[in-house]
């Protein structure tokens, strides 16, 4: 075992430890220190209350500085990095997707469709499923549902967007506001598209353009529908009876109660 040189923990005066020396004391400060032969390092003698005194390892404050900021901040710094990054490319594709009116300062030559400004803000509706269906005939589903326009009355409306950029194709006549049309119930019967509303009406569209085919008084509110004969759908009502109801029509036979 070779002699060692340690730093006094008091003043920083650099000492030398010898082979067998379990204690060195500084000669500049007086200050007695143990010596830990493995970490090169002195150790004072503290003493905690109601025990025996016991060793304190000073620490090697650059040492420990340079591993917080390899293992700690290093990471922090990376990590908040990329998530302004990714904020910032969140909020570039929104600024980008917006549908928003055009611009009075527009110039004439551009070639960018005018938007309606009364259907620049929707959202969402509904708790069914999304409808799939190819509107435009670009080979790509389009989902169709319904959108509530929050601008001009708040009023619901049946909708198709367009799957390849989420544009909207179509919007149907007014479902009603939001608080009378939230609870009825969208289902898809090619070529229409129906809604039964809570007022145990029942509403046609036409898949490829929204537009209204045809409204049915039903006797009472549309719990769930199934498929048919051909060109028929079957709807059963709250009561639990069973509806026939012609698709290219609109007409409806007396109910039939029993199962479908």
């Amino acid at each position: 075992m070779r002699a060692i040189q340690v730093k006094c923990p008091n003043c920083g005066a650099v000492l030398e430890a010898g082979p067998d020396d379990r204690q060195v004391g500084c000669s500049y400060c007086g200050k007695a220190s143990l010596v830990q032969r493995r970490s090169g390092l002195l150790q004072v003698p503290v003493r905690i209350e109601g025990g025996a005194p016991v060793a304190r390892q000073l620490v090697d404050r650059p040492r420990v500085a340079r591993a917080l900021a390899l293992f700690v901040v290093l990471p922090l710094a990376v990590s908040a990095g990329i998530a302004v990054c990714v904020k910032h490319s969140v909020e570039e594709v929104i600024d980008r997707t917006v549908v928003s009116p055009p611009s009075s300062s527009s110039s004439p030559t551009s070639s960018a469709p005018a938007v309606d400004p009364s259907i620049a803000q929707w959202e969402w509706e509904g708790n069914e499923r999304v409808i799939l269906r190819d509107v435009d005939g670009d080979r790509v589903a389009d989902p169709i549902g319904r959108l509530r326009f929050t601008r001009n009355g708040d009023l619901c409306h049946l909708g198709a967007l367009r799957g390849r950029d989420g544009s909207l194709l179509w919007k149907s006549e007014p479902l009603g506001s939001y608080s009378d049309s939230y609870q009825g119930r969208v289902f898809v019967a090619p070529p229409l598209i129906l809604f039964a509303d809570p007022r145990a009406t029942l509403h046609a569209f036409r898949i490829g353009d929204g537009k209204t085919a045809w409204s049915l008084p039903l006797a009472d509110r549309v719990e769930r529908a199934c498929r048919g004969g051909d060109g028929h759908a079957l709807l059963e009502l709250a009561d639990r009876s069973w509806v026939d109801v012609a698709l290219a029509a609109g007409a409806t036979p007396p109910p039939v109660n029993g199962s479908a």
